[in-house]
């Protein structure tokens, strides 16, 4: 199961934010299928 908080999801989705090219390295870390993805805010 991949726990994403919605600060990941934000970071991603910003090229400005200060964590958004660690967002990008950890998604294309997660190797399990997005129906396991569970999102907390």
């Amino acid at each position: 199961m991949i726990m994403a908080d919605t600060g990941f999801w934000l970071a991603l989705a910003n090229e400005k934010d200060k964590y958004h090219l660690r967002a990008k390295e950890c998604l294309i870390l997660f190797d399990e299928p997005f129906e396991n993805l569970l999102i907390d805010d």
